[in-house]
């Protein structure tokens, strides 16, 4: 199934690493994503909006500790690399959470622009 296919926030099989612990963060990712997403579509609430732009900036430190310990672990070859998609991940949700907390609203659609990305950079 082309990326282009799929429906946003959708978790599919080919997903899928192997590691049921990396596995499930995975989904959680989307899970946060769909929740983040249908709070700006549908009423738009701010605290939900808020808990949710947290809990993504939150979930991407513990998931990424979590799996760069496991390629550590596993002798990974290209952790590196990893490791810097990592990196650019974490500074894009720092920054839509920043822009959130000062103020702008608008700045968490970012994270409906995004929602391939806990895939292509984790």
């Amino acid at each position: 199934m082309n990326q282009s296919s799929l429906a946003p926030f959708e978790f599919t099989a080919d997903m899928l690493i192997g590691d049921p612990d990396i596995d499930a963060d995975h989904r959680a990712f989307f899970d946060i994503s769909k929740l983040l997403n249908e709070s700006i579509t549908t009423d738009g609430n701010i605290l939900v909006v808020a808990s949710a732009v947290e809990m993504l900036k939150e979930y991407v430190e513990g998931h990424f500790w979590r799996e760069e310990k496991a390629m550590q672990k596993v002798g990974y070859p290209y952790i590196r690399n990893h490791k810097l998609l990592h990196d650019k991940f974490r500074r894009k949700i720092n920054a839509i959470s920043a822009a959130f907390d000062s103020g702008d609203a608008a700045a968490v659609w970012l994270v409906t622009l995004t929602h391939h990305l806990p895939f292509g950079a984790a």
